[in-house]
């Protein structure tokens, strides 16, 4: 049984992830030379969106306040984790995929700077994201022929929509999937 956890809870591990994440990118030392753990930080960060969001829990205006100015600070930090899963994606890794691509559009939902870059037709978060949505529905294809050694690596539960996610987050399958 999964105890219930509150919105306060979530928005505070969201908020520190986001500032842990705007910590990191402002320290001198870090710079370019540790890409792997900026985008460990970013993936955190849209996991605790996806986390808030999953609970269908909604940011409060004020929290939408504080929390925009410091995730346009890490769209950059984002389009780099987008932008890896992208270039590198591996199928294994699919339930997965699916957390960080409803994670994402949610924050893009929820946060104007982000959704605003998502708008932008010449925006490399949106060609990545684009990219990144491609790959999935293409693993999404191959993957519907279904067949043990898939469900052996992915159990049903693990690919199918969850009732509290959006319907218009069409790279899940569908809840009746392998019914």
């Amino acid at each position: 049984m999964e105890l219930p956890v509150s919105p306060d809870t979530l928005y505070s591990d969201l908020k520190s992830k986001i500032a842990r994440l705007e910590k990191y990118k402002k320290d001198p030392k870090n710079g370019q030379s540790n890409l792997h753990h900026d985008r460990f930080l970013a993936e955190q960060v849209i996991e605790a969106a996806y986390n808030f969001r999953h609970k269908q829990y909604n940011f409060t205006v004020k929290q939408l306040e504080e929390l925009d100015p410091l995730v346009e600070c890490c769209v950059d930090s984002l389009d780099s984790c987008i932008d890896y899963h992208s270039t590198s994606f591996d199928v294994d890794h699919g339930p997965y995929y699916l957390i960080l691509r409803s994670g994402i559009q949610f924050m893009i939902e929820d946060f104007e700077s982000l959704g605003l870059e998502y708008e932008d037709e010449d925006s490399e978060f949106k060609s990545n994201l684009t990219y990144f949505t491609g790959h999935i529905e293409s693993w999404k294809t191959r993957f519907g022929h279904f067949d043990f050694f898939n469900y052996i690596t992915h159990p049903p539960d693990e690919l199918r929509r969850p009732k509290e996610i959006p319907a218009d987050h069409t790279w899940w399958f569908e809840p009746e999937f392998m019914c």
